[in-house]
């Protein structure tokens, strides 16, 4: 017999409908990210900017809640992009940190009060794709400096 509690609660209701909508796709979609993301965890955990196991065990909670919250998994370009800079530019654990504590402020404030939307509209794209391709080239020959 089930309690009365347990089924009214929102645990239980948003559980359930976790478990009747999983798929295949969502699950292979839901591991999209790893293939970047791992890599750079790997090599700032490597130049010693982050603490590898709290950095997969946080980016994994954090998964996990907004997941199961808001039914989208958390947004990952920024720390990418961080673990880039990072990366080009040797920062430290202290950089890293206030790095990532300043965009997670930053994208708590826009996300909640609906500013990304006048971001978006405001920030044109070739700004967003030239960022992107100048911190990618940043990391590439950062890359290639360290294959010798």
């Amino acid at each position: 017999i089930r309690n009365r509690f347990f089924q009214d609660n929102y645990l239980y209701r948003r559980t359930s409908s976790l478990y009747r909508n999983l798929t295949l796709s969502e699950l292979s979609g839901s591991m999209g990210d790893l293939g970047t993301l791992i890599p750079l965890f790997v090599s700032l955990s490597r130049q010693r900017s982050i603490n590898l196991s709290s950095a997969l065990f946080f980016a994994g909670i954090s998964n996990l809640i907004t997941g199961f919250v808001w039914d989208i998994p958390m947004a990952v370009q920024p720390m990418k992009s961080i673990a880039a800079v990072a990366i080009s530019e040797a920062w430290s654990q202290e950089q890293v940190s206030i790095a990532g504590f300043t965009t997670g402020v930053i994208m708590l404030v826009i996300g909640g009060t609906n500013l990304i939307e006048f971001v978006n509209v405001v920030v044109p794209n070739p700004v967003v794709s030239g960022l992107q391709v100048g911190i990618g080239l940043r990391l590439a020959g950062r890359g290639m400096r360290s294959i010798d």
